[in-house]
């Protein structure tokens, strides 16, 4: 979708930042070993982006990177998962498309 096209959102920034500041402790989401695989690409074909690369990103850069340590976490008996978690952050760090 082209910028133009995204629909425009009147939205109190203010009010949302006081919303999410208010909230306690983390939220716990339950995933298969497969969607935790599919989730992990997802992020890292989203880390590609060039707008993750620019200042602001850093929130988002990190958030995702902390799944992605997570979920090797969650892998670390699997070692062939590994390998494939490691060669998409290897795309990652080339930058490749």
């Amino acid at each position: 979708m082209k910028p133009e096209q995204l629909p425009e959102i009147d939205l109190d920034l203010q009010a949302l930042v006081a919303e999410m500041r208010e909230m306690s402790g983390p939220m716990q989401i339950f995933l298969s070993p497969d969607s935790v695989l599919s989730l992990v690409a997802a992020l890292q074909l989203a880390l590609r982006h060039p707008g993750m690369n620019e200042g602001n990103a850093d929130t988002t850069r990190a958030a995702a990177m902390a799944l992605i340590e997570g979920a090797r976490d969650y892998f670390m008996l699997c070692p062939t998962v590994l390998q494939l978690i490691d060669a998409g952050m290897t795309l990652n760090e080339k930058g490749a498309a």
